[in-house]
């Protein structure tokens, strides 16, 4: 009887150990809530793709709205009441 007692008291505190590991663990490949963007980066090689994502985005970001600028400035020019008659 005390050593069934023994053996379920060293089973279950192996299972809380395991399962506390496997709750602290940094899953790789698992999606986490509200989690965009690249996995943790390992290497070198991939810390400097990401920082090169992120410069691309703000590149592609400032282009953008250079575009919509020179698209509200040209509506604005050359609406219909800014220019009554057309010049051909």
């Amino acid at each position: 009887m005390g050593q069934n007692i023994i053996k379920y008291s060293a089973a279950a505190t192996l299972l809380g150990v395991s399962a506390n590991a496997q709750e602290n663990l940094e899953l790789i490949g698992v999606p986490t809530p509200s989690g965009t963007g690249f996995q943790p980066a390992v290497t070198e090689l991939a810390r400097d793709l990401q920082w090169l994502d992120g410069m691309l985005l703000i590149i592609i970001t400032a282009i953008s709205l250079f575009v919509v600028f020179l698209l509200g400035y040209v509506i604005f020019k050359f609406n219909r009441k800014a220019n009554p008659e057309p010049s051909s």
